[in-house]
Order: C-alpha cells, then structure tokens, then sequence
C-alpha cells in the first residue's frame, strides 16, 4: 500500500511503520524480529520516496528513524551495531540524505513545512550517527548535502525561546527541534569545534578578524 494504495492507505501504512518501530521500551530482539519481517519488502526504498511527499514526509521519517532504533542499544564492534550500519548504508543508497537535503534547502517558513525540515535534520543526523566514512563520502558526491548541512547554522543561530517567545507555539516548537537536530547533525560529521566557534562566540570571532586585519594592514 506504500506506493500503490490510496491516498488513505497509505497513509495508514505509514502511521503503522511509524508507530511499530517507535514504540517505548521496546526490546531489541522484539525490534530485531520486527526488521526481518518488514526486510522481507522493499520497505525502506518506498519510505524514502516518501521524504519528498508534502503530505507524508515526518511520517516516513519518523518510521526510518525508528527502524534505525536508539544506538545506545547497539554496541560498536557487535552484529547489532554492523547491523545499524548496514541500514544507514541502505537507506542512503535509497536516496534518503539526498532527499532530505533537498527539503532541508526548500525556501519556506509555513508551519507545515518547518515540521518537514525538523524531520529530514533529525533522520539526516541519525543516518550519519557514528559513520563518519558515510557522511564524508556522500559529501564529497553531493555538495548540496553540505550546503544543507552548513545551512542548519543558520536554524541555530535563529533559535526561538519557548518560554519568552510571543509567536506561534508550533512555530516555536518546530525551531526549537530544528535546532537541537542541527548541533546533532553538524557534530555527526564532526564540526563540533566549528559549531562551537560559529554558534557560542560569533562577537569574539569577528573581533579577532577585525584585529587581524588591522594587524596586516599596519605590517604591510
């Protein structure tokens, strides 16, 4: 029903992948059982096609996510952990950073639109959690997943204060998480110290470059 199903079919097929893999609690071997029964489809590849559906996309990426599971329960150097691995890989080669790049880079501020880019940050930072080889690689193929990737500084930058802020809730709400994606995602691909220099301390860096400048200027 994901690709050929009506409008609410898939709808509700998308509701109940989301809703499976994101149940709290839940325990590896019931998740690991859950994978190998929907493996048997090609589940990933038409969740993918859905991230650049407007109707659809938090859905299909909230339901990837979920099959991608927390990594705190996957121990590097085990099969869980390859197997992780193996998922981020899939669901790349599927198309799934491309597309949330593209959602990432989509002019827009409206609500709904602000729920999808929160949602493709938050999968783009999962599908580089821990591999690094990955996001390095499709970087180097696509510079538009890094101008993505360096636009999220920008989201930051512009954060909203929930308590104080007299806008939209949801509006509010959707910055918030559009941040805290971001720093996760800018420090998956390892630009931890440049976030920090960019987000924490922008008066003292551009003070330095103007001290800088002036200094050059004297010695020329």
């Amino acid at each position: 029903y994901l690709m050929e199903g009506s409008h609410k079919e898939r709808d509700q097929s998308i509701n109940y992948l989301m809703k499976t893999f994101n149940q709290p609690d839940m325990e590896l071997t019931t998740t690991l059982n859950l994978l190998v029964e929907v493996m048997e489809e090609p589940i990933v590849e038409e969740l993918v096609c859905h991230i650049s559906d407007v109707r659809r996309c938090e859905g299909a990426c909230y339901a990837l996510m979920g099959m991608l599971g927390d990594r705190s329960l996957y121990t590097k150097k085990t099969w869980g952990f390859r197997l992780r691995r193996a998922l981020q890989e899939r669901m790349s080669e599927c198309g799934a950073v491309d597309a949330c790049a593209e959602t990432i880079l989509t002019w827009d501020v409206s609500s709904s639109k602000l729920k999808r880019k929160a949602a493709s940050i938050e999968l783009m930072a999962k599908l580089f959690e821990d591999n690094s080889s990955l996001s390095c690689r499709l970087i180097s193929s696509n510079s538009r997943i890094l101008v993505a990737t360096i636009a999220c500084l920008e989201f930051i930058q512009k954060e909203v204060d929930l308590e104080g802020g007299e806008g939209n809730y949801d509006d509010d709400l959707c910055c918030a998480r559009i941040a805290v994606a971001s720093r996760k995602l800018l420090e998956e691909i390892n630009y931890e110290d440049e976030l920090d220099e960019e987000v924490r301390s922008p008066s003292e860096r551009s003070e330095r470059r103007v001290s800088e400048a002036s200094k050059e200027r004297s010695e020329a």
